[in-house]
């Protein structure tokens, strides 16, 4: 994950729980510390981002629930260029 991005992931992990209540099974578009979008599925969200934030920009998709196995079997990145 780039450095940029640690913040994001960050954001999520010290978030998790208050964001499971909100936004539970969702997937999180977060950027700048923020949730920005949840969308049901990681493709809604990335075709979100993409057409929403633009491709020369940087954020995370995440999907939210609890516990760590959401981040710990796969997280990735996807080059927009």
């Amino acid at each position: 994950m780039g450095d940029k991005m640690m913040p994001d992931f960050k954001y999520y992990l010290e978030n998790q729980e208050e964001l499971v209540k909100k936004y539970n099974s969702r997937w999180l578009v977060i950027k700048e510390q923020q949730v920005v979008a949840d969308l049901g599925n990681g493709m809604d969200a990335y075709d979100w981002g993409r057409d929403n934030l633009g491709e020369e920009t940087e954020y995370i998709i995440q999907l939210c629930t609890p516990g760590p196995a959401a981040y710990t079997r796969r997280l990735f990145t996807v080059p927009m260029k």
